[in-house]
């Protein structure tokens, strides 16, 4: 065991929370990923439909990898799909006339981690500046789920014209763009399709860490021992074991442990306590147990709003609930690994409160 917790302390973990969305549930059952992909950006980006957005999306998104198109609402702009080029199509093209040439920006759609085919950037641009319409090719969009696993510096057949007008531009590119310079409304289709993002991103994270995982474990017997251990983490009971593992330190200070309890998983976290220190039973403490920190508030219960403050620890009204219930208003967190201090803030309170 010692030798296994050894060759996994190093991985580093993020918050594993996916949104819940309709959107990736019904992903997850197409078999043309690449192809949903393409046409969910595509549909956002293209004028021509019914999204209300207009110009505007096409117009940010191109800003914000550096061109600078003149667009019109007379219909310039044309968004396609798989546009068929000789030896080849491309994911996404954005084409535009300004009055004097035909622009294009290419999109090359690797959120399906898709590997890199020989000589493809090369030949979409040749291919366009080659057509009839001679387009100036302003961009190649190199668009993987994440930069830091997959990059188009890896196309080593790229060549140097190619090579200049390429950029970088991942889904958490997307994500950010979308969140800080687009601002879209809560719910409606570019907010879905930020979301959907989110668990893309996700999903691959999982994946690389899995791999990083196992290449670390060296026997099949190891990663065998590491399943087992994952299925014991993932139930009830353990939850219920770091619940006892706190409140079995508490038994030095005078309060009564209640509410032992499962929240669901809205409140994000594994279990909460109520510890009790009154007779009438109108002030309490919860511990909230995340799975990286605990989280406490000092609560009370009554028809009128408690004193300001106790112990530093100010009220507010509790959101969703009409009078009675206050919550403290200052976000108290403590790590596992520094238990001794919830313990001494708790003794503040109940030194505070004469218990």
């Amino acid at each position: 065991m010692d030798k296994l917790i050894e060759k996994l302390k190093t991985i580093e973990t993020a918050d594993l929370k996916k949104p819940f969305l309709l959107l990736e549930m019904l992903y997850q059952k197409v078999k043309a990923k690449e192809l949903s992909q393409s046409k969910m950006l595509a549909g956002l980006l293209s004028p021509d439909e019914n999204h209300g957005h207009g110009i505007n999306f096409a117009e940010s998104f191109l800003k914000e990898i550096g061109v600078d198109a003149k667009l019109n609402k007379d219909g310039n702009l044309k968004v396609g799909t798989e546009r068929k080029v000789v030896d080849g199509r491309i994911d996404i093209l954005i084409s535009w006339f300004d009055g004097n040439k035909n622009h294009a920006v290419i999109i090359e759609n690797k959120l399906n981690n898709a590997a890199n085919q020989p000589n493809q950037p090369n030949k979409y641009y040749k291919s366009l500046c080659n057509e009839d319409k001679k387009y100036e090719v302003d961009k190649i969009v190199y668009m993987p789920v994440s930069k830091e696993y997959q990059r188009f510096e890896d196309t080593e057949d790229a060549n140097d014209e190619v090579r200049k007008i390429v950029i970088n531009f991942d889904a958490k590119d997307i994500v950010e763009w979308i969140e800080k310079k687009v601002k879209p409304e809560k719910g409606g289709a570019i907010d879905q399709y930020k979301e959907f993002l989110k668990c893309l991103i996700l999903n691959k994270y999982v994946m690389q860490k899995s791999l990083e995982i196992q290449q670390k474990l060296s026997s099949l017997e190891e990663i065998n021992k590491f399943e087992e251990l994952a299925k014991i983490v993932a139930t009830p009971e353990w939850g219920e074991a770091r619940v006892k593992s706190i409140t079995d330190k508490l038994k030095q200070l005078p309060i009564e442990v209640r509410g032992k309890s499962k929240l669901t998983d809205e409140c994000e976290c594994n279990n909460y306590v109520q510890l009790f220190f009154r007779e009438d039973d109108r002030i309490w403490i919860e511990l909230w147990l995340y799975k990286t920190h605990i989280r406490m508030y000092l609560v009370s219960y009554d028809e009128k709003q408690p004193e300001p403050e106790i112990a530093g620890i100010k009220f507010v009204q509790a959101n969703g609930y009409i009078g009675r219930y206050y919550y403290h208003s200052d976000n108290l967190k403590f790590d596992y690994s520094n238990e001794s201090s919830l313990i001494e803030t708790l003794k503040l309170i109940l030194q505070e409160l004469k218990i």
